[in-house]
């Protein structure tokens, strides 16, 4: 149970305790320069609603959702210049659907399908640069 969250001022030092009444909150802390560095959601003791990462810069670095605890819905993280770097869903908890990862310039370099959190049909995968390098095929998770 978490009944309290602090993080560092923009001198280093501990602020004082932020109190999470009834295991809720919506919880948001701050870089040292006063930038965002998180926002999320906190409900009955367990993470609840929109999930933001940031860099230290402001920029939004991850985004995901949440549901009782479990990952629900999309989620997406960029790299710090603003390229994509990975786009995945999630239903109670479990990748569905494409998941789709791309390399530090924003370029495609594997896609897998999912059901239920299990790997299944084909999924595509190339080299850092994204030339393909092979088509995989799965069936529950086996190739």
């Amino acid at each position: 149970m978490i009944i309290g969250y602090t993080y560092l001022d923009k001198n280093g030092k501990e602020l004082p305790i932020q109190p999470v009444k009834k295991g809720t909150a919506s919880i948001t802390t701050f870089y040292a320069n006063g930038n965002k560095a998180l926002e999320m959601g906190w409900k009955n003791n367990t993470y609840d609603g929109t999930y933001k990462l940031y860099y230290t810069d402001g920029t939004l670095a991850e985004i995901r959702h949440y549901k009782n605890g479990d990952k629900h819905g999309e989620q997406k993280r960029w790299n710090n210049d603003g390229s994509i770097q990975l786009e995945a869903n999630f239903d109670a908890g479990y990748n569905v659907g494409i998941e789709n990862n791309y390399n530090n310039k924003g370029k495609l370099i594997s896609s897998y399908n999912y059901i239920n959190g299990i790997r299944h049909g084909s999924a595509m995968i190339t080299t850092k640069e994204g030339t393909k390098l092979k088509l995989n095929y799965y069936y529950g998770d086996l190739q």
